[in-house]
């Protein structure tokens, strides 16, 4: 349990630094000139956009997976001789 402690708490603060960028820029692209609406693109880019971005985050989340599932047992602690 406390092995995995410093990895859940770096990955719970950087979702909470997420967090704020994503509240923080919520209604402006460029902070008090450009709303996010006059921002949007025209539809056909944006699907493509989309199409996009559903093929690459499960791939991204897969080879992690992956990688921490073949991993997870075979590292050691370092040991400085």
């Amino acid at each position: 349990m406390l092995r995995r402690m410093p990895f859940a708490v770096l990955a719970g603060l950087f979702a909470l630094a997420q967090g704020g960028m994503a509240f923080s820029f919520c209604r402006s692209v460029v902070t008090g000139q450009l709303a996010i609406s006059k921002a949007a693109n025209a539809p056909e880019c944006l699907y493509i956009i989309l199409v996009g971005a559903c093929s690459v985050v499960p791939e991204t989340i897969g080879s992690t997976v992956l990688a921490w599932v073949i991993l997870r047992g075979n590292a050691t602690a370092l040991r400085n001789q």
